[in-house]
């Protein structure tokens, strides 16, 4: 396989999005579509195969970026007394990907006794316990952006302004399912 292509898995993102093409209107003649992006995933392994046939099947698997860092091999980490708790999140994702964007509650809470993480030890399963400590909660959200926020509270929420309607025009065209057992969240295109 070319290591240039875009279908090597060695730090290539996937950023899929899904959506929906409206039929032409006479305000928009070639018609509208909306997309909502699905998540950000790391390539893990791609496959091609190129049937005589002319067709062309390209399997791709990539997971979600946390699960990344399960299983990640870094030497011991030290986070000392009085560490901004938050900046000490930063600084272990940061030992697997420096680039990281943070939409982050600030805080002053500080560790109150310094924290050791070995070489064995999950980096995520360690912010994930940083974060319970702020009663908040952690994930990547479908921009790959870091969220460290408090819980959503679901009953808050508003109802939302639409209904789904029945009908000769409503058809699912397609519907498919993968299930995994792998930790995190993976997705397959």
């Amino acid at each position: 396989m070319d290591t240039a292509s875009l279908l090597v898995p060695y730090g290539t993102e996937l950023r899929p999005y899904r959506g929906v093409r409206y039929p032409p209107t006479r305000e928009h003649p070639r018609g509208e579509t909306e997309v909502l992006p699905l998540g950000v995933f790391r390539l893990s392994k791609s496959s091609v195969n190129d049937s005589t046939g002319g067709s062309v099947d390209i399997q791709l698997e990539a997971y979600d970026l946390s699960a990344r860092w399960p299983g990640t091999s870094s030497p011991r980490y030290v986070i000392a007394e009085g560490a901004n708790i938050i900046d000490a999140i930063k600084g272990i994702l940061a030992r697997t990907f420096p680039d990281l964007n943070y939409d982050a509650i600030s805080t002053t809470r500080t560790t109150t006794a310094p924290r050791l993480y070995d070489v064995g030890d999950d980096p995520w399963t360690a912010v994930t316990d940083l974060t319970l400590s702020l009663v908040c909660d952690i994930y990547l959200d479908v921009e790959g952006w870091v969220v460290i926020a408090p819980p959503t509270d679901i009953d808050a929420l508003p109802s939302p302004d639409f209904t789904y309607i029945e009908g000769q025009k409503c058809r699912m065209l397609d519907l498919s399912r993968v299930f995994t057992d792998e930790p995190g969240l993976t997705g397959s295109c």
